[in-house]
């Protein structure tokens, strides 16, 4: 589209990191970002239209910790105020996820094996009506849980994997209206040229 201005942002991060020993480790980050004609599609429109101005401003916290030789536990959380401000009033962005945890468990076995689980939960996302006036309503919080096992091969370049997304088969929208894949199984082969 010719019409779209070019997207420009000022960002501001701060973070800091420290470990405790070779076992933890633990990071939080403070960020601001200012955008004007942030570009994006807004819902139910053909085109990518630009935005006057938002600004996301939040805080990650993320702890690592490795309890044995090829284990891995890591755990975050990050919180985001997302705001559009293109009017005279500040109004909460759509779709954008105010609370996230994260997890995720990682075991390497000595024989190739690898296991995995990971954990997503988003709480605070609103959407907006569609037509005037405006409402703004929560979407229901989701979680979901992955796992994942590879095996790689012992004289060849390649591995075997499956897994499970959505593993205890929750409902939920990313988009009011729009819903998320149940429980999906996979299985595949990566191969190393």
């Amino acid at each position: 589209d010719p019409d779209l201005r070019t997207e420009r942002a000022d960002l501001v991060e701060a973070g800091v990191e420290q470990r405790a020993g070779r076992a933890v480790d633990a990071g939080l980050t403070l960020f601001q970002t200012v955008t004007r004609d942030f570009i994006e599609r807004p819902q139910g429109a053909p085109r990518f239209e630009n935005a006057q101005r938002y600004r996301f401003r939040g805080v990650e916290l993320v702890g690592t910790v490795r309890p044995a030789a090829g284990a891995l536990v890591r755990l975050g959380y990050a919180f985001l105020d997302a705001v559009d401000r293109s009017t005279s009033r500040e109004v909460t962005l759509q779709y954008r996820p105010r609370h996230r945890i994260t997890g995720e468990i990682r075991w390497a076995f000595p024989w190739g094996m690898s296991a995995a689980a990971n954990l997503d939960h988003v709480a605070g996302e609103v959407y907006q009506s569609r037509n005037g006036p405006l409402l703004i309503r929560d979407l229901p919080a989701w979680t979901v849980v992955g796992i994942r096992v590879q095996q790689q091969a012992r004289w060849l370049p390649l591995s075997v994997y499956g897994g499970i997304d959505n593993l205890f088969d929750q409902a939920y929208e990313e988009s009011y209206g729009f819903p998320q894949p149940r429980r999906t199984a996979y299985v595949g082969v990566d191969a190393a040229l």
